[in-house]
């Protein structure tokens, strides 16, 4: 179907179900702006809970690269990374540290464990890496720029997910402190924002993967 769902469309919608008369939003307790931060933050838990939109990235490293490796452009979560076709292990900086203290002296090597912790957020780091370089593959969930108020911006997610997200926005909406406040409503709401997040991955990993870990 693709991305045909412009973000003024997507917050008329919301805005039919919450009672207002625009997507302006002005006559209840929630304004323009605070839907369009709620929208992105839906967006950011339906990517990361579906895995639905994987970016498949190959580095290239230069003979005598360093260990520490910059984060793919767009990519937010890392799912899976490969040195010269081997998969690499996961692991954290305490456990480099309980194996090597002095592991950042000896990095000369085939790769075999990667680790994102105590780093800035755009890096990770091997825990070897040999001399003549090599080729890492990242397999990540995407990250897109958040929705700036632009009604004519098209959605980023494919169209028959769009509802999903609208379903999450309106239970972040009706869980707000506020006199427009629906408990029961936001949480039959947040249902059917896992309904279509189980589904989701039921496309992608089949149904033993479906709910959400």
């Amino acid at each position: 179907m693709g991305n045909t769902v412009t973000l003024g469309e997507c917050l008329t919608r919301i805005a039919r179900d919450l009672n207002e008369p625009d997507n302006t939003f002005p006559l209840g307790s929630w304004s323009r702006e605070e839907m369009i931060g709620y929208l992105n933050r839906a967006e950011s838990e339906w990517i990361q809970l579906t895995g639905i939109m994987v970016q498949d990235t190959t580095v290239n490293l230069a003979p005598g690269h360093g260990i520490r490796i910059e984060r793919p452009d767009g990519m937010n979560d890392i799912i899976r990374i490969s040195f010269n076709g081997k998969n690499l292990e996961r692991q954290t900086a305490e456990l480099f540290d309980l194996e090597d203290r002095d592991w950042r002296k000896h990095t000369s090597g085939q790769p075999k464990m990667w680790h994102e912790d105590r780093l800035p957020w755009q890096y990770i780091e091997l825990n070897k890496i040999p001399p003549q370089g090599g080729v890492l593959r990242f397999l990540g969930d995407m990250r897109f720029e958040p929705y700036a108020d632009d009604d004519n911006a098209l959605m980023h997610v494919d169209d028959y997910w769009e509802m999903y997200l609208r379903w999450r926005v309106l239970a972040l909406a009706l869980s707000k402190e506020s006199e427009d406040r629906d408990n029961s409503r936001g949480k039959y709401a947040y249902e059917r924002f896992n309904i279509g997040v189980r589904l989701a991955r039921y496309i992608m990993r089949g149904i033993d993967h479906a709910e959400p870990l």
